[in-house]
């Protein structure tokens, strides 16, 4: 659809899927993998040593994703460690380059169950990322992806949803990648099974997993590396940045100072926010804090080029509907797709 991101279905095998995949986007994991290359500062032999053991953590408690990560690179023609590379991109950034942005906005509204978030990225990606279905198992997933990557920000025909926020905390990463984890949320039929497909692979990352379901249940999920720290619905709505709400490794009022404006700002609009589809695109779309909005337009980073809000992205998690943006939602329409 003209205005809106590519969007591609897919279906069969894991290594079909994986196949399809990397034959349709070949160019745009070129690209993508040039992008992060870039990002990632370092050579070709320090990214391949160190994405060696988040291929092997892969293979052995996800086989079937693997085998799929394996199929793009088959279809794309290029060395299958550069596909795991793609798809560790947070680690690995997280380990070459402490100081990347991270400028993400999520929150779930649990009486209308509606989950959504801004993606705040490098907006050369805007040209790059698409919308990708799968249909695997009798189960139907719509996700937002980048070239070459298995798993982000989307939601099933169980009515599960997933948001992403990148959290630090100084450590080395290691263990199954947050976006193959991401791909399992959606792959997961309840929140129980989500907590029991993450429980062995928990360790090892920073991020933060904000999980809604349309039975207006939520879990966020703080991934801190050695520890995990996780809530329930307690009120009748969620919100999360790029800071742990549940501990004080990030506390640093200058290094975290936009996560913790746009924290402050959502906290201080929900309440009394409409819930519902509008009242979350007002709060996606806030720029109330000038300096550090919950909505972001692109500014230069020395390294990336332009980051901010690539994409706004709103879950109905019950009629099964995704509203986005391609662009922030300012300069941009929301385009509807529907979860068949």
């Amino acid at each position: 659809m003209e205005g809106n991101f590519p969007e591609f279905s897919f279906s069969g095998t894991p290594s079909e899927i994986g196949f399809e995949h990397g034959k349709l986007m070949k160019e745009k994991i070129r690209k993508a993998l040039q992008f992060y290359k870039k990002t990632w500062q370092t050579d070709d032999e320090n990214i391949l040593k160190v994405v060696e053991p988040f291929k092997i953590t892969t293979r052995k408690h996800f086989p079937d994703l693997a085998q799929e990560i394996e199929g793009i690179a088959e279809g794309a023609d290029l060395d299958v460690n550069w596909i795991y590379a793609l798809n560790s991109r947070t680690e690995i950034l997280a380990q070459f380059r402490s100081d990347s942005p991270t400028e993400c906005t999520a929150a779930y509204f649990s009486e209308p169950r509606i989950l959504a978030q801004n993606w705040d990225w490098a907006e050369e990606l805007e040209e790059l990322v698409f919308l990708m279905r799968i249909e695997k198992d009798g189960m139907s997933i719509l996700q937002l992806t980048e070239p070459g990557i298995i798993g982000k920000i989307g939601m099933n025909t169980h009515g599960i949803g997933v948001c992403l926020n990148l959290l630090k905390t100084g450590k080395e990463a290691w263990g199954v990648p947050v976006h193959v984890l991401l791909r399992v949320v959606l792959e997961s039929s309840s929140i129980g099974e989500v907590q029991k497909n993450l429980e062995p692979v928990k360790f090892g990352k920073s991020s933060n997993f904000l999980i809604g379901d349309a039975r207006g249940n939520y879990l966020s999920l703080e991934f801190a590396t050695d520890h995990v720290y996780s809530a329930r619905l307690t009120d009748s709505y969620m919100v999360h940045t790029n800071h742990f709400l549940r501990s004080p490794i990030n506390k640093d009022p200058v290094e975290f100072a936009s996560s913790f404006a746009r924290y402050d700002r959502a906290s201080q609009l929900v309440p009394t926010q409409p819930k519902t589809i509008q009242g979350m695109k007002d709060l996606l779309a806030d720029q109330g804090n000038l300096d550090l909005p919950i909505c972001r337009p692109y500014v230069e980073d020395e390294l990336i080029g332009n980051v901010g809000t690539v994409t706004s992205i709103i879950m109905d998690l019950v009629k099964r509907e995704l509203h986005i943006t391609k662009g922030n939602p300012f300069e941009n329409p929301y385009i509807t797709i529907y979860l068949r």
